[in-house]
């Protein structure tokens, strides 16, 4: 179907309206993604190093470094738990 026969009810001036909303958001679309590039090239950085230096940690931690550390903790002065790593043996977060 012909794009002429199927807005020909429609007034030109709202198409033209239309047309310039449309030009104003994309324009707007483009610029937020050209702010965005540097933004996620950054975050890349940062896992990279982040990534270093874990590897730093665990080879002057030795192969035991990941091994959950129990502990007992009091929640609230109510109740003692026993957890591994932060988590309760219930499965809650402390």
């Amino acid at each position: 179907m012909c794009l002429l026969r199927m807005y020909a009810h429609v007034p030109t001036q709202k198409l033209k309206d239309a047309k310039v909303r449309y030009r104003h958001a994309f324009d707007s679309l483009k610029d937020l993604r050209g702010s965005l590039e540097p933004l996620a090239e950054s975050v890349g950085h940062a896992k990279q190093e982040l990534i270093q230096e874990f590897d730093k940690w665990l080879e002057l931690s030795g192969p035991d470094a990941l091994q959950p550390q129990v502990s007992t903790l009091v929640c609230g002065g109510e109740c003692a738990r026993t957890c591994a790593s932060h988590m309760c043996v219930t499965g809650a977060l402390l």
